[in-house]
């Protein structure tokens, strides 16, 4: 547990190697029962639920290019750095604030996250 999520009355979770991920990646992992979509942009990683909110297909089977993150399934688009909808714009990513610790990436989920 990373000391910085008990202040906050998070958990912390261990997702990968800070080196696992090249620039411009993106890749989906597990923490506990929840899959997570981790991104490296600019040198900066961004965690976002690993299912797009449309129809639950996971993200990591399509595409990040140009700053979007498109679903293979029905081509929904998302904001890769802010997990917003670009296509429709009223659809969201749920976020996970992410922590490079000790070359580890971790993310923080809160109490009662699946």
């Amino acid at each position: 547990m990373v000391d910085l999520a008990a202040a906050r009355h998070i958990n912390a979770v261990e997702i990968c190697g800070a080196d696992q991920l090249w620039d411009g990646e993106m890749e989906c992992f597990r923490a506990g029962d929840m899959a997570i979509l981790l991104l490296k942009i600019n040198g900066q990683f961004h965690a976002y639920q690993g299912h797009c909110p449309h129809q639950g297909a996971a993200l990591a089977e399509g595409e990040l290019d140009g700053g979007l993150i498109t679903c293979a399934a029905h081509r929904w688009q998302f904001n890769a750095t802010n997990g917003l909808g670009v296509n429709p714009r009223s659809a969201r990513l749920k976020c996970f604030p992410v922590h490079v610790v000790e070359r580890k990436v971790w993310i923080e989920v809160e109490p009662g996250d699946p």
